[in-house]
């Protein structure tokens, strides 16, 4: 295939962990962001495209990407003065600047060790999306099926996480129950993937 070498392959894999960078936030944000006329404005498709942009202009040079951030953090900008009135937060905003920034550092550096560190951080809300954006780039041959693995469990253990400290929030005793649970279960879970 002409003009496709080392170099075109690397910059490939790392837009493709930009893209799943952006696939599993926006996985989280959509279930979230609601149905009909007052849903919130961005989900997994512009999560998708704000990683991607990040990692393209990461490859094109300083100008287009600061120029592309300015777009981000103006469209999230206009995203929140325009949005819902009654929900004061930024969460979605801030996490769309986020996630392009995200899709930069992943063109810059991570490749492939970018996979299962953003399915970390986000399974400390929901490990479903980062298990199936996993899941899709295994399949899709962009990582192989130890790095999908290593990912889900990741998913799964900072999830279990964020189960424990609610569950210690609702009462103490039923904390330690939950989490004894959870914890054990991912502590054998990795034993088995680690050893396999």
């Amino acid at each position: 295939m002409p003009g496709f070498d080392a170099e075109t392959a690397g910059e490939l894999w790392r837009l493709g962990v930009a893209l799943a960078i952006g696939l599993v936030v926006g996985g989280e944000r959509e279930q979230r962001k609601g149905e009909g006329p007052g849903r919130a404005a961005a989900g997994i498709r512009t999560f998708a495209l704000a990683g991607l942009l990040g990692g393209v202009a990461w490859l094109l040079g300083p100008w287009v990407l600061a120029s592309s951030a300015l777009f981000v953090g103006g469209a999230a900008l206009v995203s929140h003065t325009l949005g819902d009135r009654s929900d004061p937060g930024l969460t979605t905003e801030v996490a769309l600047v986020v996630t392009f920034a995200l899709g930069a550092l992943a063109a810059a550096q991570f490749g492939p060790r970018a996979v299962p560190a953003t399915a970390a951080l986000a399974g400390f809300a929901d490990a479903h999306a980062s298990a199936a954006s996993a899941a899709s780039l295994q399949a899709a041959g962009l990582i192989s099926e130890k790095v999908a693995l290593i990912a889900i469990m990741a998913a799964f253990s900072t999830n279990a996480l964020t189960k424990c400290a609610l569950a210690f929030h609702i009462a103490r005793r039923f904390g330690l129950e939950v989490g004894m649970g959870l914890l054990l279960g991912a502590a054998g879970t990795w034993c088995v993937l680690l050893l396999s």
